[in-house]
Order: structure tokens, then C-alpha cells, then sequence
């Protein structure tokens, strides 16, 4: 009887150690199928990212120029947020080292910008700052000599050659808006100049924007 019990305990154990092991290598196995599966599902979804159209972002890496970048920035195929097309803007602003040239971006931002994009009030209050006297024209009388004289003198030959269209009234406000203090490190013909050349360079319309005010 002894014998027969000894056999029968080393019976389960046996019985005991071949369900352990056998449980063991399920485990192994279900753990070794959540791997597979975690990687398979991994390499679909790479497969389907290198799909998708990768976003382009203006960075400094790409244009080295703060002005080039919210030129591209502002075409209505680039998405950027709120925060960065702002940053782009203040950064284009801050590049132009002359009162005139900063008001004539500033003005084609806003003109490209107010209904197409958004940009965070510090953005959009550094755009009203440099052109306020653009946007709202005064008629003022000033006794001018000298070079002031002569500055008056340059913008009146300038209006002239402008016409009705909006594209020339709002050079027309903005040569005008620096009357009689302005034009100290620029001439009126180079600030004119550029502020044509950034409006054609951001794509704005010769008839898309209504005009502005006139003094």
C-alpha cells in the first residue's frame, strides 16, 4: 500500500509539473502574439504615414529671410496655428529697420492677412500700430522748409503718377501718413517702390480689396 501511495503521489506530480509547464507556455505564447500583433499593427500604421502629405512649415531651416517665410506662411495651403503665423508676422516686422519700410509690410500683412487669416491680438495691435496713420488719414496743415520742404515736394510728384485704383490709394495714404517728419534714412520713391513690390510678392488682387480712405 505504501508503495502504491508513493506511485500515486509521484504521479501528480508529474501531472502537477506538466500542467505548470504547460500553462507557462501559454502565457509565453499569448505574450509572444501581443508582441507580433503590437508590431504588425505598428508597421500599418507607419505604412499609412508615409502615405500622408507631409505638413510644410516655414522654418528658418528652409528661408533664411523672416520676410520670405510669412510670405509663405500666409498662402492658404500652409496651416499654422494661431501662435506661430503670428510669430512669422512679428518676426517679418521686426526685420525692417526703417519706420517706412515696417509700416508698408505692415500694411500688405494686414491687407493679406484680415480676412483670410488669424492672428493673436499682440500680432494683430503691431500691425495697427505701424499704420494707423494709414488706415485713418487726417488732413493737417504743417509750415515745412528745407528738407521737409523738399520731402513734400517728392511725395506731391509721386501722388500724381497714382491712380484711383485701390492698389495706388493706399501707397497715396501711406507716402502721405509720414508728412512733414518722415523720410529721414528713406526716400518716398523707395518706400513707394517696395510697398508695390510686396504687394505683388504676397499675391493680393488689384481689384480684390476694398478701397481705402483718401485724404
Amino acid at each position: 500500500m505504501l508503495g502504491h501511495h508513493q506511485r500515486s503521489f509521484g504521479q501528480i506530480e508529474h501531472l502537477m509539473f506538466n500542467q505548470l509547464i504547460g500553462r507557462t507556455l501559454r502565457e509565453v505564447e499569448a505574450a509572444a502574439m501581443a508582441v507580433v500583433n503590437r508590431m504588425t499593427a505598428t508597421r500599418i500604421f507607419l505604412s499609412r504615414l508615409s502615405r500622408v502629405r507631409p505638413v510644410v512649415r516655414p522654418s528658418s531651416n528652409q528661408f533664411a529671410d523672416p520676410l520670405e517665410r510669412v510670405i509663405v506662411a500666409g498662402r492658404a495651403d500652409v496651416p499654422l496655428s494661431e501662435a506661430d503665423l503670428s510669430s512669422l508676422v512679428l518676426e517679418a516686422v521686426a526685420s525692417q529697420p526703417i519706420r517706412e519700410l515696417r509700416a508698408a509690410l505692415s500694411l500688405v500683412l494686414y491687407l493679406k492677412l484680415r480676412s483670410s487669416k488669424k492672428i493673436a491680438a499682440t500680432a494683430a495691435e503691431t500691425l495697427a500700430s505701424q499704420i494707423i496713420r494709414v488706415l485713418q488719414p487726417a488732413v493737417t496743415t504743417h509750415e515745412v522748409f528745407g528738407r521737409q520742404a523738399t520731402q513734400c515736394r517728392e511725395v506731391a510728384v509721386i501722388c500724381s503718377t497714382l491712380t484711383a485704383t485701390t492698389c495706388d490709394r493706399y501707397p497715396r495714404n501711406l507716402l502721405q501718413g509720414f508728412l512733414p517728419d518722415g523720410f529721414s534714412d528713406v526716400t518716398p520713391a523707395l518706400v513707394q517702390s517696395r510697398f508695390s513690390e510686396l504687394w505683388d510678392r504676397f499675391g493680393l488682387e488689384r481689384n480684390s480689396l476694398p478701397a481705402a480712405a483718401s485724404r
